[in-house]
């Protein structure tokens, strides 16, 4: 599939649920290349695991990665972790961690996130500040995104709407629209893939276009153990 993230400013529709029918447990190897010449910008590595706990079932996100990432264009070290409350097929975010680190090992960004569907509250945690958003049903945060993203039927045509949790960090009703079946070229191969556009309900905050990039075969979309994304170099 190709996921290409480009913005404009919309409403609020319904919101939707991703059912999340498949994980796998297999380690992933994600590189990144620059859209415009396919320079490389970064990799990373991506584990989920699923456990049980008190009875219930959880899914564990972790990545690992270093490379030119965010807007500042510098190379960074970064670990983040997720977990999950899994059920009835879907994904609901409890807790999260990402920690940015610079060539010397300095931390240059952090956030961790508390997330009580119960009390309908977001706490996030930042190095110099601290900041509360809504919980809604049916939330994917950055971390999750990925996953989430694997599961998106690809094959339907109707809009998906759902809320969105950033890194910034930042609150987001994301749109997504299904535009059919477009051609990558990447490392010298050229592939066919899906076009997914997202859009975001825009606050003052601001957001940058991105795109990334998967592989399919014919109309049946691939779960590959390693993938070459392609990213604006705005996005991170």
């Amino acid at each position: 599939m190709i996921l290409f993230i480009c913005f404009a400013l919309t409403g609020m529709a319904y919101a939707e649920i991703f059912r999340i029918t498949h994980i796998s447990e297999k380690p992933k190897e994600i590189k990144a290349y620059l859209k415009d010449n396919d320079m490389y910008l970064w990799r990373s590595r991506n584990i989920a695991a699923t456990y049980e706990a008190d009875g219930k079932t959880y899914l564990r996100l972790s990545e690992d990665g270093s490379g030119q990432y965010g807007n500042d264009k510098k190379f960074k070290t970064w670990h983040a972790e997720s977990v999950y409350l899994y059920e009835n097929n879907t994904m609901t975010p409890r807790s999260s961690y990402i920690e940015f680190k610079d060539k010397d090992g300095v931390t240059v960004g952090l956030m961790k996130t508390m997330f009580d569907a119960k009390e309908g509250i977001i706490k996030c945690k930042l190095l110099n500040e601290k900041k509360e958003f809504e919980f809604k049903d049916g939330l994917i945060d950055k971390n999750g995104l990925g996953t989430a993203m694997m599961n998106f039927p690809y094959e339907r045509k109707k809009d998906f709407v759902f809320p969105m949790l950033t890194n910034e960090p930042a609150f987001y009703n994301m749109t997504l629209v299904n535009k059919g079946i477009d051609v990558l070229t990447s490392g010298g191969k050229t592939v066919e893939c899906y076009k997914v556009q997202m859009i975001p309900a825009w606050d003052s905050s601001g957001y940058s276009p991105r795109s990334c990039r998967r592989h399919i075969s014919g109309t049946r979309r691939l779960i590959p153990t390693s993938s070459s994304v392609t990213r604006d170099l705005k996005a991170g």
